[in-house]
């Protein structure tokens, strides 16, 4: 603020000043003072008047208050100037009271152009620290939101997993222990990529984690392949989006050997697009929490809900990268 109203007060002052001192040498004949020296005067007076506002503007809260004592002040010194300076000439046939109306008008006209650019001046400023509060709590509002949906994300994901390790246990000891250690592996990458948001090569790199976890349980009965990724592997997303649209493929899908569950990830111009041929198997109850939890990150991070194209044989995903 300070800096802008120097900027302006420099701007105005000579405008000002020019204003004031051009008509008294057209109407005047016998001129004691230069154009120079009496604009200079002028200008310094006017300087001051801005000085003089700016000071009270932090010291008196009430406008009218600080506007009468700039004015007395600014009247005194410009008294001063026109009474040593004779502005207006002894040949003239304006009353003394003409003439301290004149100056007196002259005055407050300059004042009260200052006040106002001042309190506009300020008023602005004051809206522009509101706005950016205002900013500032909506941005910690939404990394709050944010981070209560990421936190949703892995305690659903490990009660998944812990119930795959636990049939597989029961059915398979050798699969079981080789499903644990790629767990291990993967929690390890995922807590390192546990960020507000991953690249799509991140997220890619997780994702082909996760499935290879799920071929021990699946095998060839679970395909996914990866495409037209190049140029989009830097762009940001969700963190966990891909690795959980995945399992919800797998969780919503009954898929054999002899009728896979093709899972396709590629990217056309921002996009990323998950699809799946579907297979529908009975859920005894699904809220969609994992839909929900991407499109209100994706909402967050990128200003744009996620796509869902939802056909009789192919469900679809794409979900904007920033």
């Amino acid at each position: 603020m300070k800096k802008q109203l120097i900027r302006t007060a420099c701007i105005t002052s000579p405008l000002i000043s020019f204003i004031v001192v051009a008509p008294i040498f057209i109407v005047k004949t016998d001129v004691q003072y230069s154009f120079m020296t009496l604009w200079g005067l002028i200008f310094f007076a006017t300087f001051l008047c801005w000085l003089l506002n700016y000071w009270l503007l932090h010291r008196i809260h009430q406008t009218w208050v600080r506007f009468l004592i700039s004015y007395l002040s600014f009247l005194s010194v410009g008294t001063v100037i026109t009474y040593y300076v004779k502005v207006i000439p002894s040949q003239s046939h304006l009353s003394p009271l003409q003439i301290l109306l004149y100056r007196s008008l002259s005055l407050l006209s300059i004042n009260l152009i200052i006040a106002v650019l001042i309190d506009l001046i300020s008023s602005k400023d004051k809206q522009l620290s509101l706005n950016k509060e205002i900013a500032d709590l909506k941005f910690a509002n939404l990394e709050a939101q944010y981070k209560l949906l990421k936190d949703q994300i892995n305690p659903h994901f490990l009660f998944n997993a812990l119930n795959i390790s636990k049939s597989l246990i029961r059915k398979e000891p050798a699969a079981a222990e080789q499903y644990l250690l790629l767990l291990a592996d993967f929690l390890r990458s995922s807590i390192h990529y546990n960020q507000k948001s991953a690249t799509l090569a991140d997220e890619i790199h997780l994702g082909n984690q996760f499935i290879t976890l799920q071929k021990i349980r699946f095998g060839e009965a679970l395909q996914c392949v990866t495409h037209s990724l190049d140029g989009n592997m830097n762009k940001q997303l969700p963190f966990f989006t891909l690795v959980t649209l995945l399992e919800n493929a797998i969780k919503h899908n009954a898929f054999t050997i002899e009728r896979p569950l093709y899972i396709t990830i590629h990217a056309e111009q921002d996009e990323v697009i998950v699809s799946n041929n579907k297979q529908p198997k009975f859920v005894l109850h699904s809220e969609k929490t994992g839909l929900k939890n991407i499109n209100e990150r994706s909402n967050i991070l990128t200003g744009n809900a996620i796509q869902i194209v939802d056909e009789e044989d192919s469900f679809t995903v794409k979900i904007k990268l920033l």
